[in-house]
């Protein structure tokens, strides 16, 4: 379901839980309709913004400038911080509201396999689909490492 309907859904009872960064937890108040919540830490985000190339190609020499002074990896990194910083804070206030669970290494083993075995099962089907899914993927974990990586 969309995020926006979370708080509504989980408040009239239609819905037991749900998965959320804690930034989104607090974004969208589901905070204040649950109160205890379990800390997985097995997301990684990635937003992308793209452009039409013949559209860029298009564009005048300035506004191709404004774009490239505004985007790349150096404002992938200012909006990555960002979003760190919304995830400290969204946990923060989750905390004032409720109860963090932490998984034990055991539950953590049990979530990671259910976790591969679906991303497996979903890799699969678009693979069928002739699309390139398992080369996406790899690539997707590579950079998230390497993010990783870089932030320690």
């Amino acid at each position: 379901m969309p995020a926006p309907q979370i708080y509504e859904s989980t408040q009239r009872g239609a819905i037991d839980g749900f998965l959320l960064p804690w930034e989104a937890v607090a974004g969208f108040r589901a905070d204040e309709v649950s109160n205890h919540h379990t800390e997985l830490g097995v997301y990684s985000l990635a937003f992308v913004m793209t452009m039409n190339k013949a559209v860029y190609d298009g564009l005048p020499a300035d506004l191709k400038k404004v774009i490239n002074d505004n985007s790349g990896a150096r404002w992938a990194a200012i909006a990555g911080r960002g979003y760190d910083a919304a995830d400290v804070s969204g946990k923060k206030k989750t905390l004032e509201s409720g109860t963090v669970h932490a998984l034990s290494p055991e539950n953590r083993r049990i979530w990671e396999k259910a976790g591969a075995e679906a991303a497996e099962g979903y890799l699969a089907e678009l693979e069928a689909k002739g699309l390139p899914a398992r080369k996406i993927h790899a690539q997707a974990r590579q950079f998230a490492q390497a993010c990783k990586q870089g932030a320690k």
